[in-house]
């Protein structure tokens, strides 16, 4: 029987966020749209708006994120990638490397630059993510919408057992209906209790 492992990007596998790097470092917050979408998400989450209002700002805030991303030249994308490679997660890398034979990697950053960073780190995995080529009907990867998208694109391989790591209880979709979860803080990785969301 295989183990599975279903595993999130930033703050987990990488120890830092991985768009919310670039979008500092390229100043792409002056950009007036993205500006708007992001007061927009940050007054939703700031007056503790549902999860579903917050995914509709989010897919607003996101697409135009990735589409401004999109436009970097190669060689800027690639000193991101490199840069990134600096701040993975070593720890955890030997954890899924050593108890899992697939993972999956679910993550509102983006497919490409994942792939990129993380290639030759593990054995063997797959990247479920945003994809800032594919913008057309855009969904971010987040929330629930990540439970749909390992859904549509794992199949049968997602209907058995598997554990989740990750940084943060938005994922409690995935918590939910996961066979044990982890919580992760860089070098620490602690068991959650799935009835009161508590590490143990």
């Amino acid at each position: 029987m295989q183990n599975i492992a279903v595993v999130d990007f930033d703050r987990t596998i990488l120890n830092v966020d991985s768009l919310k790097y670039i979008l500092i470092k390229e100043k792409l917050y002056l950009d007036p749209m993205l500006f708007a979408f992001g007061a927009l998400l940050f007054g939703n989450i700031a007056f503790n708006r549902t999860k579903q209002k917050q995914l509709f700002v989010r897919n607003l805030f996101k697409k135009r994120l990735l589409l401004l991303i999109n436009r970097l030249d190669k060689r800027k994308f690639d000193k991101y990638v490199e840069y990134f490679k600096n701040h993975l997660n070593h720890d955890l890398l030997r954890i899924l490397n050593e108890n899992y034979s697939k993972i999956f990697i679910v993550s509102a950053s983006e497919a490409t630059l994942i792939e990129n960073v993380v290639s030759l780190q593990l054995n063997t995995f797959a990247v479920i993510a945003n994809n800032m080529k594919h913008l057309e009907n855009f969904e971010t990867c987040w929330g629930i919408n990540k439970v749909k998208f390992l859904q549509h694109k794992a199949g049968d391989e997602i209907s058995l057992a598997f554990d989740v790591f990750t940084d943060s209880l938005d994922d409690r979709p995935l918590i939910m209906m996961s066979n044990r979860a982890f919580l992760v803080n860089k070098t620490k990785v602690q068991e959650i209790d799935k009835n009161t969301l508590k590490c143990f």
